[in-house]
């Protein structure tokens, strides 16, 4: 059980994930962006993905972004003083429409920034070949040493994903959850001026108030057969049958084997195991019916707030 976590694609190979791409024209859109999203965008070199979210007035999840500032990020150059370009990570463009409406929503003349349309393109990671992750544009060709890779199949993909820890849409990214539960506080800047969320963000960091965390679970059936208790959505008990976590996303991987994510209650993350446990009969919660162990990891993509850094804000 303690090497599921420790697999790797046969071959090399990639992954593909659909994003949508959003141009940002104009003098303002750096400091437009350095007010909508979570990095630190302004007074960065340009030719280089910033990590970012993009978040709501309080502090709740709208989307993961990258952010590339200059020309077009597919032409590797990028010319100052061509405004920007926004990638919104997400399996469908719904999440680029619903974006691109808010951001439009509260763009004003003096802002001096014209908003593009979208346009769909390909975020692809390639594994086990030493090469960085790159966004393929639509319609463009690819590299040799790319078209070289192995695309993997959903299941290898979402195996993949969820080994490393990253959340998605709509389980995990979702308007309930915000940047530090899910561990991408290496995509928030606590230290720049102003913008949207950040007063709620920093409260979190300062006085330690994230009260649950994404992690990592695996089980094992002793008959290898599907089970909803092990379905998005189930509660997680901690031993003495207190809530402790909701499984957000599982995966059959074989031989009985699941994996998936889980958003734990600040209170049970110190706990190696959590329970899923038949309860939806009875009038308390000791459960009379089936029960699941599920063993809980941190993973290893998992970037964790410093307790106290929302004072520097």
């Amino acid at each position: 059980m303690s090497d599921i976590w420790s697999w790797q694609p046969e071959q090399a190979s990639r992954t593909d994930q659909p994003v949508s791409l959003l141009h940002l024209e104009g003098p303002g859109s750096l400091r437009f962006l350095h007010g909508q999203t979570t990095a630190a965008i302004e007074n960065v070199a340009t030719g280089s993905w910033i990590p970012s979210c993009c978040t709501s007035p309080t502090g709740r999840m709208r989307a993961v972004v990258d952010v590339w500032i200059g020309g077009a990020p597919a032409e590797q150059e990028a010319a100052a003083g061509q405004g920007a370009w926004l990638m919104i990570h997400g399996p469908s463009q719904s999440t680029g429409l619903a974006l691109h409406q808010c951001l439009d929503r509260v763009l004003f003349p003096a802002d001096r920034v014209k908003l593009g349309p979208l346009e769909a393109a390909t975020w692809i990671t390639p594994i086990g070949s030493g090469l960085e992750p790159f966004l393929q544009r639509e319609g463009a060709a690819l590299a040799k040493e790319i078209a070289a890779l192995t695309c993997l199949g959903p299941m290898d993909q979402e195996r993949w994903r969820i080994q490393q820890g990253l959340p998605t849409e709509p389980a995990e990214i979702n308007d309930h959850t915000n940047p530090f539960e899910l561990g991408l506080a290496d995509r928030v800047s606590l230290g720049k001026g102003c913008y949207l969320g950040q007063e709620t963000l920093a409260k979190l960091a300062t006085y330690d108030g994230v009260k649950q965390q994404l992690r990592r679970w695996h089980c094992r059936l002793e008959n290898p057969s599907s089970s909803p208790l092990l379905a998005p959505g189930q509660l997680l008990w901690s031993n003495d049958q207190v809530k402790a976590g909701l499984i957000t996303s599982s995966l059959a991987i074989g031989s009985g084997q699941w994996i998936g994510l889980a958003l734990v209650r600040r209170q049970a993350l110190g706990q190696e195991c959590l329970m899923a446990r038949d309860v939806n009969q009875l009038a308390d919660p000791k459960p009379l019916g089936g029960q699941l162990t599920l063993y809980l990891s941190q993973a290893p993509s998992f970037s964790a707030i410093p307790i106290g850094a929302g004072g520097n804000g």
